[in-house]
């Protein structure tokens, strides 16, 4: 890999919401979220971060679980057609 230079400014992009990942997200700052609500580690995330919780994303705890099908990489595309009835 090449060095950069780290006097140059940086941008990163990202399009995913820290607010959808709050569990990953805090356990990788080293907080302990085990058991918490969502709204909890919303407001965790949003105190440390200094950040407003989206709004979209306000109350998502209260509302059903429309999707909970966990899918391995290997089985990806079997998933995809059985969803889209191929």
């Amino acid at each position: 890999m090449e060095k950069q230079d780290s006097r140059l400014p940086a941008l990163l992009a990202s399009t995913a919401s820290p607010y959808k990942f709050t569990e990953a997200v805090l356990a990788a700052l080293g907080y302990e979220t085990t058991g918490s609500a969502e709204s909890e580690r919303q407001g965790l995330l949003s105190k440390i971060s200094r950040t407003k919780i989206p709004e979209r994303l306000v109350g998502i705890d209260a509302l059903p679980v429309l999707h909970s099908t966990c899918v391995t990489r290997d089985g990806m595309k079997a998933a995809v057609e059985n969803f889209l009835s191929l």
